[in-house]
Protein backbone atom coordinates (compact mmCIF):
# COMPACT_ATOMS: atom_id res chain seq x y z
CA UNK A 1 0.00 0.00 0.00
CA UNK A 2 1.02 3.22 -0.94
CA UNK A 3 -0.49 7.02 0.77
CA UNK A 4 -0.10 10.33 -1.53
CA UNK A 5 -0.68 12.92 1.16
CA UNK A 6 0.80 16.84 1.83
CA UNK A 7 1.51 18.54 4.80
CA UNK A 8 -2.29 18.77 5.43
CA UNK A 9 -4.26 16.29 4.46
CA UNK A 10 -4.10 12.54 2.91
CA UNK A 11 -4.71 12.64 -0.83
CA UNK A 12 -5.32 9.21 -2.10
CA UNK A 13 -3.92 5.76 -1.53
CA UNK A 14 -3.18 2.77 -3.65
CA UNK A 15 -3.19 -0.73 -2.27
CA UNK A 16 -2.31 -4.89 -3.97
CA UNK A 17 -0.41 -7.45 -3.80
CA UNK A 18 1.57 -9.82 -5.70
CA UNK A 19 -0.26 -12.34 -7.45
CA UNK A 20 -0.25 -15.36 -9.97
CA UNK A 21 -3.63 -14.74 -11.14
CA UNK A 22 -4.27 -14.97 -14.98
CA UNK A 23 -0.39 -15.04 -15.05
CA UNK A 24 -0.10 -11.25 -14.07
CA UNK A 25 2.58 -10.55 -11.20
CA UNK A 26 0.51 -8.13 -8.95
CA UNK A 27 -3.18 -7.02 -8.62
CA UNK A 28 -4.26 -4.20 -7.79
CA UNK A 29 -7.20 -4.01 -5.14
CA UNK A 30 -7.65 -0.17 -4.38
CA UNK A 31 -7.10 3.57 -5.89
CA UNK A 32 -8.68 6.11 -4.51
CA UNK A 33 -8.29 9.88 -4.29
CA UNK A 34 -10.13 12.43 -2.55
CA UNK A 35 -12.81 14.45 -4.30
CA UNK A 36 -10.29 17.60 -4.07
CA UNK A 37 -7.40 15.88 -5.43
CA UNK A 38 -8.88 14.01 -8.57
CA UNK A 39 -7.71 15.24 -11.94
CA UNK A 40 -4.17 16.43 -10.33
CA UNK A 41 -2.37 13.40 -11.31
CA UNK A 42 -2.30 11.95 -7.73
CA UNK A 43 -3.72 8.15 -8.75
CA UNK A 44 -0.95 8.10 -12.06
CA UNK A 45 1.34 8.84 -9.89
CA UNK A 46 0.22 5.94 -7.23
CA UNK A 47 0.32 4.01 -10.27
CA UNK A 48 3.53 4.92 -11.58
CA UNK A 49 4.47 4.25 -7.33
CA UNK A 50 4.31 -0.05 -6.98
CA UNK A 51 7.13 -1.99 -8.17
CA UNK A 52 5.34 -5.19 -10.72
CA UNK A 53 4.90 -5.36 -14.44
CA UNK A 54 2.00 -7.19 -15.41
CA UNK A 55 -0.86 -5.88 -13.57
CA UNK A 56 -4.51 -6.84 -13.44
CA UNK A 57 -7.34 -5.13 -11.70
CA UNK A 58 -11.40 -6.36 -11.54
CA UNK A 59 -13.48 -3.21 -12.03
CA UNK A 60 -17.00 -3.36 -12.33
CA UNK A 61 -18.42 -2.91 -15.44
CA UNK A 62 -21.03 0.03 -14.54
CA UNK A 63 -17.79 1.90 -12.93
CA UNK A 64 -17.63 4.02 -16.22
CA UNK A 65 -15.14 6.81 -14.72
CA UNK A 66 -12.64 4.51 -12.92
CA UNK A 67 -12.45 2.14 -16.32
CA UNK A 68 -12.17 5.11 -18.48
CA UNK A 69 -8.92 6.40 -16.29
CA UNK A 70 -7.56 3.02 -16.51
CA UNK A 71 -8.21 2.99 -20.20
CA UNK A 72 -6.50 6.54 -20.33
CA UNK A 73 -3.63 4.61 -18.60
CA UNK A 74 -3.32 1.98 -21.00
CA UNK A 75 -5.24 -0.67 -20.01
CA UNK A 76 -6.67 -3.76 -21.98
CA UNK A 77 -9.82 -5.61 -21.51
CA UNK A 78 -9.44 -9.17 -20.58
CA UNK A 79 -13.03 -9.48 -20.33
CA UNK A 80 -15.82 -7.62 -18.53
CA UNK A 81 -14.44 -7.10 -15.33
CA UNK A 82 -10.16 -7.77 -15.33
CA UNK A 83 -8.47 -5.09 -17.02
CA UNK A 84 -4.80 -5.84 -17.50
CA UNK A 85 -1.23 -3.58 -18.43
CA UNK A 86 1.53 -6.24 -19.78
CA UNK A 87 3.58 -3.63 -18.71
CA UNK A 88 2.17 -1.03 -16.84
CA UNK A 89 5.64 1.10 -17.03
CA UNK A 90 5.67 1.51 -20.50
CA UNK A 91 1.81 2.03 -20.75
CA UNK A 92 1.42 4.97 -18.18
CA UNK A 93 4.31 6.77 -19.31
CA UNK A 94 3.03 8.16 -22.39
Amino acid sequence: MYLAEDPERVMGYIGGHLTGRFGYDGELQYLCVSPESRRSGVAAGLLDAQGAARICVDEEPANARARAFYFSRGTTELDSHWLVWDDIGKRIAR
